[in-house]
């Protein structure tokens, strides 16, 4: 939710800064221009801040999926030592 609200946010300021590219070299109707820097601003921005957006998801996946992994780690080597201090009790009693 937090991504799409960020490309949308990406693609409004690209639309004003397009915006205000085209119209700062117009002199007299700037509708034509200025519309076509909106779309073409808009685009670019909310592309780039999807990407972006896109990386950082994928490297959050990642993270929880190495995390996970260490902590089933630690669960197996806990169990195993658990196992093993039994099996040591069971032969010593």
């Amino acid at each position: 939710m937090l991504a799409f609200a960020a490309i949308l946010a990406g693609g409004l300021t690209g639309g004003l800064i397009g915006y205000a590219f085209a119209t700062t070299s117009c002199h007299r109707e700037c509708t034509t221009p200025g519309g076509i820097g909106v779309l073409a601003g808009a685009t670019v921005g909310a592309i780039g801040i999807a990407v972006v957006a896109v990386l950082a998801l994928r490297a959050m996946g990642e993270w929880r999926s190495i995390k996970e992994a260490e902590l089933q780690d630690q669960a197996m080597v806990a169990a195993e030592a658990a196992s093993a201090a039994r099996q040591a009790a069971e032969e010593g009693g």
